[in-house]
């Protein structure tokens, strides 16, 4: 039998569930990059800090399709005007989305 060989994660979000997961994946040996936005962040800011979030995991080898969606995500909802709202403005861009489907 072959031992598994831990992956490199990428963990967005570190409230309780995000932190259990983190910590749990550190423990197992995964090489694990961690990403919150805060409470308080306005969209604009996280939009910046993602760009970083994206490069650092791609030097790593890590899989950026949820990173690049969400960066997506934010864009969207910054361009419809929620770039000064809370993080929770995003959520304004995926109800529309979901009323025009």
């Amino acid at each position: 039998m072959t031992t598994p060989v831990p992956q490199p994660v990428t963990v967005l979000g570190l409230g309780v569930m995000g932190s259990a997961l983190a910590s749990a994946l550190l423990d197992r040996g995964h090489r694990t990059a961690v990403w919150y936005p805060g409470d308080d962040a306005t969209i604009d800011v996280p939009i910046a800090a993602i760009e970083h979030l994206l490069h650092a995991a791609a030097d790593r080898g890590l899989d950026n399709a949820l990173p690049e969606l969400l960066k997506s995500t934010m864009e969207r909802a910054n361009a419809a005007g929620h770039g000064s709202d809370s993080f929770a403005g995003v959520v304004e861009v995926l109800r529309r989305a979901e009323v025009a489907a």
